[in-house]
Protein backbone atom coordinates (compact mmCIF):
# COMPACT_ATOMS: atom_id res chain seq x y z
CA UNK A 1 0.00 0.00 0.00
CA UNK A 2 1.60 3.72 -1.28
CA UNK A 3 1.99 5.89 1.87
CA UNK A 4 -1.39 8.51 2.10
CA UNK A 5 -0.73 11.68 0.80
CA UNK A 6 -0.17 14.95 2.57
CA UNK A 7 -3.39 15.67 2.21
CA UNK A 8 -6.54 16.48 4.64
CA UNK A 9 -9.76 15.03 3.56
CA UNK A 10 -12.91 17.68 4.61
CA UNK A 11 -16.51 17.40 4.43
CA UNK A 12 -19.20 19.23 5.83
CA UNK A 13 -22.04 17.26 7.01
CA UNK A 14 -25.45 17.36 8.84
CA UNK A 15 -27.48 13.61 9.45
CA UNK A 16 -25.88 12.31 6.55
CA UNK A 17 -25.30 8.66 7.95
CA UNK A 18 -27.24 7.15 4.76
CA UNK A 19 -24.33 8.41 2.54
CA UNK A 20 -21.19 9.14 4.32
CA UNK A 21 -19.52 5.49 4.57
CA UNK A 22 -19.47 6.10 0.76
CA UNK A 23 -18.01 8.94 0.52
CA UNK A 24 -15.29 8.31 3.01
CA UNK A 25 -14.32 4.85 1.23
CA UNK A 26 -13.59 6.63 -1.64
CA UNK A 27 -10.97 8.29 0.34
CA UNK A 28 -9.54 5.75 2.72
CA UNK A 29 -6.24 4.83 2.67
CA UNK A 30 -5.06 7.30 0.61
CA UNK A 31 -5.63 10.77 2.45
CA UNK A 32 -3.48 11.87 5.83
CA UNK A 33 -6.00 13.05 7.58
CA UNK A 34 -9.80 13.16 7.42
CA UNK A 35 -11.72 15.94 9.24
CA UNK A 36 -15.70 16.06 9.14
CA UNK A 37 -17.69 19.47 9.96
CA UNK A 38 -20.64 18.11 11.27
CA UNK A 39 -23.69 20.34 11.96
CA UNK A 40 -25.33 18.64 15.27
CA UNK A 41 -26.16 15.76 13.27
CA UNK A 42 -29.17 13.45 14.93
CA UNK A 43 -27.89 10.14 13.26
CA UNK A 44 -24.83 7.59 13.10
CA UNK A 45 -23.46 10.52 11.18
CA UNK A 46 -20.55 10.87 13.99
CA UNK A 47 -20.21 6.79 14.70
CA UNK A 48 -19.54 6.45 11.07
CA UNK A 49 -16.84 9.27 10.50
CA UNK A 50 -15.42 7.63 13.61
CA UNK A 51 -15.04 4.30 12.14
CA UNK A 52 -12.96 6.20 9.41
CA UNK A 53 -10.31 7.33 12.33
CA UNK A 54 -11.90 11.18 11.31
CA UNK A 55 -12.07 13.89 13.40
CA UNK A 56 -15.21 15.55 13.69
CA UNK A 57 -15.46 19.37 14.33
CA UNK A 58 -18.72 21.12 15.48
CA UNK A 59 -20.51 23.72 13.57
CA UNK A 60 -23.83 25.58 14.23
CA UNK A 61 -26.47 24.36 12.50
CA UNK A 62 -27.66 26.19 9.03
CA UNK A 63 -29.29 25.30 6.10
CA UNK A 64 -26.28 24.93 3.82
CA UNK A 65 -22.83 23.92 4.16
CA UNK A 66 -20.61 27.37 3.44
CA UNK A 67 -20.74 28.68 7.08
CA UNK A 68 -18.53 25.75 8.16
CA UNK A 69 -16.03 25.32 5.20
CA UNK A 70 -13.39 27.76 6.84
CA UNK A 71 -13.87 25.45 10.22
CA UNK A 72 -12.81 22.71 8.26
CA UNK A 73 -9.65 24.56 6.62
CA UNK A 74 -8.74 25.65 10.15
CA UNK A 75 -8.81 22.28 11.50
CA UNK A 76 -6.98 20.51 9.19
CA UNK A 77 -3.09 19.70 9.58
CA UNK A 78 -1.94 18.78 6.31
CA UNK A 79 0.00 21.45 3.70
CA UNK A 80 -2.91 20.61 1.07
CA UNK A 81 -7.21 19.68 1.28
CA UNK A 82 -9.52 18.36 -0.74
CA UNK A 83 -13.08 19.26 -0.26
CA UNK A 84 -16.40 17.08 -0.83
CA UNK A 85 -19.41 16.52 0.53
CA UNK A 86 -21.01 13.67 1.99
CA UNK A 87 -23.18 12.29 -1.45
CA UNK A 88 -19.98 13.12 -3.36
CA UNK A 89 -16.85 10.47 -3.64
CA UNK A 90 -13.47 11.01 -5.42
CA UNK A 91 -12.86 8.93 -8.32
CA UNK A 92 -9.77 6.76 -9.16
CA UNK A 93 -8.67 9.22 -11.51
CA UNK A 94 -9.30 12.12 -9.23
CA UNK A 95 -7.18 10.26 -6.94
CA UNK A 96 -4.28 10.07 -9.24
CA UNK A 97 -4.83 14.01 -10.20
CA UNK A 98 -4.49 14.66 -6.40
CA UNK A 99 -1.11 12.57 -6.01
CA UNK A 100 0.65 14.27 -9.05
CA UNK A 101 -0.58 18.06 -7.71
CA UNK A 102 0.65 17.39 -3.91
CA UNK A 103 4.05 17.02 -4.93
CA UNK A 104 4.54 20.49 -7.18
CA UNK A 105 5.25 23.73 -5.47
CA UNK A 106 4.27 25.84 -8.56
CA UNK A 107 0.18 25.87 -8.08
CA UNK A 108 -2.08 26.45 -5.03
CA UNK A 109 -5.36 25.23 -6.07
CA UNK A 110 -6.96 23.83 -8.83
CA UNK A 111 -11.21 23.92 -10.36
CA UNK A 112 -11.97 20.54 -10.35
CA UNK A 113 -14.92 19.15 -12.49
CA UNK A 114 -18.26 17.65 -11.51
CA UNK A 115 -19.77 14.88 -12.33
CA UNK A 116 -23.33 14.97 -11.21
CA UNK A 117 -25.90 12.17 -10.86
CA UNK A 118 -29.35 13.04 -11.36
CA UNK A 119 -32.07 10.09 -10.52
CA UNK A 120 -29.20 7.88 -10.44
CA UNK A 121 -27.98 8.89 -14.49
CA UNK A 122 -24.62 10.87 -15.00
CA UNK A 123 -25.54 14.15 -16.58
CA UNK A 124 -22.87 14.83 -18.87
CA UNK A 125 -23.84 17.99 -20.84
CA UNK A 126 -26.15 21.16 -20.14
CA UNK A 127 -25.23 23.26 -17.18
CA UNK A 128 -24.44 20.72 -14.47
CA UNK A 129 -20.76 19.76 -17.00
CA UNK A 130 -18.29 20.37 -16.41
CA UNK A 131 -19.79 22.29 -13.34
CA UNK A 132 -16.00 23.07 -12.04
CA UNK A 133 -15.46 23.67 -8.16
CA UNK A 134 -12.12 25.18 -6.59
CA UNK A 135 -12.05 21.85 -4.21
CA UNK A 136 -8.23 21.19 -4.22
CA UNK A 137 -6.28 23.30 -2.56
CA UNK A 138 -3.72 24.84 -0.17
CA UNK A 139 -5.60 25.64 2.98
CA UNK A 140 -2.48 27.71 4.56
CA UNK A 141 -3.58 29.89 1.58
CA UNK A 142 -7.40 29.67 1.45
CA UNK A 143 -10.32 31.14 3.19
CA UNK A 144 -13.97 30.22 2.35
CA UNK A 145 -16.88 33.07 2.59
CA UNK A 146 -19.56 31.79 4.37
CA UNK A 147 -22.53 32.36 1.60
CA UNK A 148 -24.32 29.99 -0.05
CA UNK A 149 -22.76 28.82 -3.27
CA UNK A 150 -19.08 30.23 -3.03
CA UNK A 151 -16.12 28.98 -3.74
CA UNK A 152 -13.22 29.31 -1.32
CA UNK A 153 -10.70 32.55 -1.91
CA UNK A 154 -7.41 31.12 -2.94
CA UNK A 155 -4.05 33.43 -3.05
CA UNK A 156 -1.68 32.36 -5.51
CA UNK A 157 -1.97 30.37 -8.48
CA UNK A 158 -5.01 28.26 -9.39
CA UNK A 159 -5.23 26.20 -12.35
CA UNK A 160 -8.30 23.70 -14.40
CA UNK A 161 -7.97 20.35 -14.56
CA UNK A 162 -9.07 18.89 -17.44
CA UNK A 163 -13.10 18.48 -18.32
CA UNK A 164 -12.49 14.47 -18.00
CA UNK A 165 -15.63 12.59 -16.33
CA UNK A 166 -12.70 10.03 -15.16
CA UNK A 167 -10.83 12.52 -13.28
CA UNK A 168 -14.12 14.14 -11.28
CA UNK A 169 -15.71 14.31 -8.21
CA UNK A 170 -18.47 12.13 -8.51
CA UNK A 171 -21.76 13.90 -7.41
CA UNK A 172 -24.91 11.41 -6.59
CA UNK A 173 -27.61 14.41 -5.80
CA UNK A 174 -31.65 14.64 -6.23
CA UNK A 175 -32.01 10.78 -6.07
CA UNK A 176 -36.18 11.44 -6.77
CA UNK A 177 -37.96 14.50 -7.83
CA UNK A 178 -39.25 14.65 -4.57
CA UNK A 179 -35.31 14.86 -3.15
CA UNK A 180 -34.53 18.03 -5.87
CA UNK A 181 -37.99 19.59 -4.46
CA UNK A 182 -36.42 19.51 -0.84
CA UNK A 183 -33.64 21.05 -1.68
CA UNK A 184 -34.97 23.50 -3.94
CA UNK A 185 -36.87 24.71 -1.29
CA UNK A 186 -34.40 25.69 1.22
CA UNK A 187 -31.96 27.03 -1.67
CA UNK A 188 -34.44 28.95 -3.37
CA UNK A 189 -35.86 30.34 0.49
CA UNK A 190 -31.44 31.61 1.17
CA UNK A 191 -31.96 32.92 -2.83
CA UNK A 192 -34.50 34.81 -1.75
CA UNK A 193 -33.54 36.79 1.16
CA UNK A 194 -30.27 37.68 -0.11
CA UNK A 195 -31.86 39.60 -3.31
CA UNK A 196 -34.14 40.92 -1.26
CA UNK A 197 -30.88 42.48 1.19
CA UNK A 198 -29.44 43.29 -2.25
CA UNK A 199 -32.98 45.37 -2.85
CA UNK A 200 -33.22 43.03 -6.55
CA UNK A 201 -36.65 43.52 -8.73
CA UNK A 202 -38.33 40.13 -8.76
CA UNK A 203 -40.45 41.08 -12.39
CA UNK A 204 -37.09 41.09 -13.86
CA UNK A 205 -35.63 38.48 -12.12
CA UNK A 206 -38.85 36.37 -13.47
CA UNK A 207 -39.05 37.72 -17.26
CA UNK A 208 -35.26 37.10 -17.48
CA UNK A 209 -33.53 34.19 -15.16
CA UNK A 210 -36.11 31.14 -15.85
CA UNK A 211 -36.19 31.55 -19.90
CA UNK A 212 -32.42 32.29 -19.99
CA UNK A 213 -31.08 28.73 -17.32
CA UNK A 214 -33.34 26.53 -19.97
CA UNK A 215 -31.98 27.68 -23.21
CA UNK A 216 -27.83 28.29 -21.57
CA UNK A 217 -28.37 24.77 -20.13
CA UNK A 218 -30.81 23.15 -23.25
CA UNK A 219 -29.51 24.76 -26.12
CA UNK A 220 -26.27 26.52 -25.70
CA UNK A 221 -24.74 24.15 -23.37
CA UNK A 222 -25.69 21.40 -25.15
CA UNK A 223 -28.28 19.60 -22.49
CA UNK A 224 -30.56 17.75 -25.28
CA UNK A 225 -27.66 15.46 -25.82
CA UNK A 226 -28.64 14.37 -22.58
CA UNK A 227 -32.04 13.13 -24.09
CA UNK A 228 -35.06 13.02 -21.72
CA UNK A 229 -32.99 13.10 -18.38
CA UNK A 230 -31.30 16.41 -20.06
CA UNK A 231 -34.84 17.44 -20.61
CA UNK A 232 -35.86 17.35 -17.43
CA UNK A 233 -32.82 18.91 -16.03
CA UNK A 234 -32.92 22.26 -18.11
CA UNK A 235 -36.72 21.86 -16.76
CA UNK A 236 -36.07 21.60 -13.22
CA UNK A 237 -33.58 24.85 -13.23
CA UNK A 238 -35.96 26.58 -15.12
CA UNK A 239 -38.61 26.03 -12.29
CA UNK A 240 -35.44 26.60 -9.87
CA UNK A 241 -35.39 30.37 -10.85
CA UNK A 242 -38.93 30.18 -10.78
CA UNK A 243 -38.98 29.63 -7.37
CA UNK A 244 -36.87 32.10 -6.46
CA UNK A 245 -38.40 35.02 -8.49
CA UNK A 246 -41.52 34.16 -7.07
CA UNK A 247 -40.30 33.98 -3.50
CA UNK A 248 -38.31 37.06 -4.07
CA UNK A 249 -42.41 38.72 -4.88
CA UNK A 250 -43.43 37.20 -1.67
CA UNK A 251 -41.28 39.27 0.48
CA UNK A 252 -41.36 42.55 -1.13
CA UNK A 253 -45.34 42.04 -0.92
CA UNK A 254 -46.47 41.82 2.28
CA UNK A 255 -50.05 40.11 2.39
CA UNK A 256 -52.90 42.34 2.62
CA UNK A 257 -54.98 42.48 5.72
CA UNK A 258 -58.60 41.06 5.48
CA UNK A 259 -61.05 43.13 3.56
CA UNK A 260 -58.70 45.17 2.25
Amino acid sequence: MTAALPLTLCISTRDAGDVLEGCLESCAGWVAEIVVVDMCSQDETRAIAERFGARTVDAPVDRFAEPGRQRGIEAGTQPWMLVLDADERASDGLRRLCERTVKRDDVDGVWLCRLNHWFGRPVRHGAFWPDRKLRLFRPSRTRWPPELHTEPVVEGRIEEAPADPRAAILHFTHASVHGWLRSADVYTDVEADRLVADGAGWLRRLLIHPVGRFVEGYVARQGFRDGALGLAVAVLSLVYELLVAVKLWERTHPPRAPGR
